[in-house]
Formats: structure tokens, C-alpha cells, sequence
């Protein structure tokens, strides 16, 4: 229970209500648990007390799973908890399988956005984060899309987001604040305080130096204003009353428009721009590619390769072991001969040689949406990008599908003494199962 007051004598007025409500109805509020958004009690104007208990003062009081100030909702405090709670859950599945030797990229993703995001997304809905909000959040999502694929930090964020077909956070932030908003101007409910609420915010003329979270989302939110947004006429649609003449209109998106609209929000990040993000083509019908699906047939090894060029970890601004230049995309695809192995095995690709985008990413945009147990092109890629880790870096590919040095012992492999020795029976220890106090006794 909430009381709110103009001044500390109103607080302590309705203490006085709320401590005799409760002697008339036979329960009994927890002083222990009730809190106050003021000053200690030595410096209140009132005592603030109920069942003689001064009720203790806080800064920052949790209320429903969101942090309350003197001022209202804190905002950033409430970005850090959510986003040290997701940092939480990303740990557990990753562990679990959320990386690159474990479960498929797209079943990764799906995990995402069911389990990793919604524990961010508490309270984002009635108001867009801001600038230093946004960045926590970006955080915590930027962490999980790296997960996914066990690549490191200085991998292109941007090139994760086409990859995964997971959209921005601010994009996220932005649409569920326009269907929560929906929900309460499509109603005509009289009996709802929310729509109430709501209404009378957008009629009342705006106030200086007042944050009024309606106004606000109508003024920030770009969504909001979309061409295919469905929202109720209020001149037409006035309240009503009984709540059997309530009107409620569809959502602000059907589930087909709110799609669309979250694959064109992917498919715009870096569009034909010369990077490593921009060489990944995404039409805003695609799906994500079927090589990251758990059903495409595709070995690890192939997808592994496969991913990690599109996402720029195979050449990047170092010495090539061959020649000596800079490997770069474009060297390293020439240099290695995996540009004339793709020229050979695929005719039908059209590739125009200029800037950074390769004729491996040719290759893969072009059967971007095709099944690998129907087309050689992923095997192709993947032994391009083989011939530049052999021959440009002088790698070999491991059982779990990663690339490294001869010289440096296979990703989860133990050296064999110490294998042989985890083997070894040691001696002198109770039998599994055996109870201690027993083998304290001497028994056995």
C-alpha cells in the first residue's frame, strides 16, 4: 500500500486512518516493512509513527521490483539492478549452452530475447531510457550477443545485431513504450484509474518543468507515430459508462506489422555502408539464415568458420604470415586464393571487386536463404575461410570448430598427466556413501 501527501502532517493523518482500519478489520501493518521517502525522524516536522513505531527513512524504497525517490521513479537505479540481474542469467545459460560449442545461434537468440531480455525490460515500458540508462542496457545486450557466439569485445556489435536478427535496445525500449501507451488510449474503460489517468493528462494543458509520461511518449516516441499504428479517436470514443458499452480497440500493431517492423529496424543497421555490418545483406523479409538454426544439417565446424568471418574475426588489421601486408578482408581473400576458389565453384554469384565486402560475403548473401543440405556454398565458404586461416595466419581448426596455434593445447583439453592422474583411485578415503560418523568410529 501507497499513501501519498501534500505534507508530512497529511502522512500522518492517514497513518492515524490506516492504524484504525486495521483494529476494525483484525490485521495488523508491519512497521518493520514501512518505509518513508523524507527525512530521519529527528528531523521531521511530525512524528510519522504507527502502532508507536517511527516508520524508518529511506533514500531509494523498492516498490513492485522498481526503486522510488522523494521525486518519483529512479530511473538509473532501476537500469542497474535490472541489468546486474540479466548479467546474472546470462552466466547461468551460458553455461548451460548459450555459446558457440553449445546450442544453435538461432536457439541462442530465441533463449535471449524469452529468458536474458525481459528481466531488463521491467518498468522500460513506461518510459524510454535515457542516455546514461540506455548505455547499462546496451551493456548487458552487447554481453549476451557475444555470448551467443563466444567471439570477443572488439567484434562489431552492429554486424551481431544483422547476424542474430536481434534489433537495438532503444529500438526495443521505444516499442514496448508505444504498446503500453496503446493500451490505455485505445480504451474507453471508466472504471480503469490508468485510462483515466492517461485521458486526462492529454487533455490538460502541458505544465512547465513537469514530466507527465503520456506527453512525454507522444512527443519522444517515433513509433508511436508510425503510418500503420491503430489508436482510438477520443473525440469520437469518449469514456463510458457502464463498462459494458467500453470500447476496446485493437493493439497499436498486429503481430505481422510489429515483425515486419522489428526486421526493418535489423535490416537498416549500416545498410550499404563499407564494413564489416554492412556486408551482411538482410532484406526486412528475412529470417535469420538457416545456417544458425539448430534443423540446417550444418556441422559445427563449417558454422563456427562460417560465423566468424561474417562477424570480422578471421582478418582483421594485422601482419599476414604470408606476405607480410596488412590482412585486411579484401588481402586476405585474394592472398589465400579463397577469392579464386569461390570464382571457380560459384559463376552464378556476381561480385564487383571494390571496398571492403568480399566475395565470400557475395557468396553468402546471395544464398543467405537457403538451407546448407541444398547447396554447396556454405562448405565452399568455409573452406575459403580455411585456406586464409592456413595460409595468412597458420592455424588449424580444432574438434570444437575454433582455429588456433599447433603449439597451444585444444580448447578444453587437459594435459595428459594431469588426465591420467584425475584416472588414479586415491587411497585412504571413505567409500562413497559411507557415513562419516561411521568411518570416524572405525567402522569398516
Amino acid at each position: 500500500m501507497t499513501l501519498l501527501g501534500g505534507n508530512q502532517a497529511d502522512l500522518a493523518r492517514l497513518l492515524q486512518v490506516c492504524e484504525a482500519w486495521s483494529h476494525d478489520v483484525g490485521i495488523r501493518f508491519s512497521p518493520a516493512k514501512c518505509v518513508y521517502l523524507g527525512p530521519i525522524p529527528v528531523m521531521r516536522e511530525v512524528p510519522l509513527r504507527i502502532y508507536g513505531q517511527d516508520i524508518v527513512s529511506k533514500e531509494v524504497a523498492p516498490y513492485l521490483g522498481i526503486p522510488f525517490g522523494r521525486h518519483g521513479i529512479n530511473w538509473l537505479q532501476m537500469a542497474k539492478e535490472r541489468t546486474q540481474k540479466a548479467r546474472g542469467v546470462i552466466v547461468t545459460m551460458a553455461a548451460l549452452g548459450m555459446n558457440a560449442t553449445g546450442w544453435a545461434p538461432a536457439s541462442s537468440a530465441k533463449i535471449y530475447r524469452s529468458f536474458i531480455r525481459p528481466v531488463m525490460e521491467y518498468g522500460v515500458a513506461l518510459k524510454i531510457p535515457s542516455r546514461e540508462a540506455l548505455k547499462l542496457y546496451e551493456s548487458v545486450q552487447n554481453l549476451a550477443l557475444r555470448t551467443m557466439v563466444s567471439v570477443p569485445r572488439n567484434t562489431s556489435i552492429k554486424a551481431l545485431h544483422k547476424l542474430l536478427h536481434v534489433e537495438p535496445f532503444d529500438h526495443r525500449a521505444k516499442t514496448l513504450n508505444a504498446m503500453w501507451g496503446a493500451r490505455l488510449h485505445n480504451s474507453t474503460d471508466r472504471t480503469m484509474p490508468a485510462v483515466r489517468i492517461w485521458r486526462n493528462a492529454l487533455a490538460q494543458a502541458p505544465q512547465p518543468n513537469q514530466v507527465c509520461l503520456p506527453r512525454l511518449l507522444l512527443s519522444t516516441n517515433t513509433i508511436w507515430n508510425h503510418p500503420d499504428a491503430v489508436k482510438l479517436d477520443h473525440a469520437t470514443n469518449p469514456l463510458a459508462d457502464p463498462v459494458e458499452d467500453a470500447v476496446w480497440a485493437d493493439r497499436l500493431f498486429d503481430r505481422v506489422t510489429r515483425r515486419r517492423i522489428r526486421r526493418e529496424a535489423v535490416a537498416v543497421i549500416e545498410n550499404a555502408l563499407d564494413n564489416v555490418a554492412g556486408a551482411i545483406l538482410i532484406e526486412p523479409s528475412d529470417k535469420i539464415r538457416p545456417y544458425l538454426t539448430g534443423k540446417s544439417g550444418i556441422n559445427r565446424k563449417t558454422r563456427n568458420t562460417v560465423m566468424r568471418w561474417t562477424l570480422g574475426a578471421v582478418a582483421w588489421h594485422r601482419p599476414c604470415l604470408k606476405c607480410g601486408q596488412e590482412l585486411s578482408r579484401v588481402h586476405a581473400a585474394e592472398c589465400s586464393g579463397a577469392d579464386a576458389l569461390l570464382a571457380a565453384r560459384h559463376p552464378e554469384v556476381s561480385y564487383r571487386p571494390g571496398g571492403r565486402a568480399t566475395r565470400i560475403d557475395a557468396v553468402l548473401n546471395f544464398y543467405r536463404n537457403v538451407l546448407p543440405t541444398k547447396t554447396k556454398a556454405y562448405a565452399n565458404v568455409a573452406e575459403a575461410v580455411g585456406l586464409i586461416y592456413t595460409e595468412c595466419r597458420h592455424l588449424q581448426q580444432q574438434r570444437n570448430g575454433f582455429w588456433t596455434d599447433n603449439a597451444q593445447p585444444q580448447q578444453g583439453a587437459r594435459p595428459r598427466q594431469q588426465r591420467q592422474f584425475r584416472r588414479q583411485q586415491p587411497t585412504g578415503l571413505r567409500p562413497l556413501g559411507r557415513p562419516r560418523n561411521a568411518a570416524r568410529a572405525g567402522v569398516g
